[in-house]
Parts: C-alpha cells; sequence; structure tokens
C-alpha cells in the first residue's frame, strides 16, 4: 500500500505489470545507485524517491545528452 509518497514492491509491481522478482531487483539497483531508499516494515519494503540524486542525475543527462 502507498504511504505518504512511498510504494511496496508488491503495490509497484502490479502498477507496472511485471513480478515482485523483477520490480525487486531494479528497485535493488536505483538503491545502490542512491536514487531511491527504502524502509523495511515488517514482511515489506517501501521505496521512495531521492529527488535530490534524481535532479542531480537529469541534470548530468541534460548536459551530455
Amino acid at each position: 500500500t502507498s504511504n505518504g509518497g512511498e510504494l511496496c514492491t508488491r503495490d509497484l509491481a502490479e502498477l507496472v505489470g511485471l513480478t515482485d522478482g523483477t520490480v525487486s531487483h531494479h528497485l535493488s539497483q536505483l538503491k545502490k545507485a542512491g536514487l531511491v531508499t527504502a524502509l523495511r516494515r515488517g514482511p515489506n519494503v517501501y521505496y521512495r524517491a531521492n529527488a535530490q540524486a534524481i535532479e542531480a542525475l537529469r541534470g548530468v543527462l541534460m548536459t551530455c545528452c
């Protein structure tokens, strides 16, 4: 369930039409890159975009692409 700008893996997987495992893998990579943050609550992990990191990435892409 979404909660204040956060989504758990299962809900995000439903939204994008992919398996929980696929979404979990990609979110893990985004977390390693610092683009999302994660918080475990019970059996669920909730993800939230790191707006500062995404804005920095956008700036880099705008100058080179």
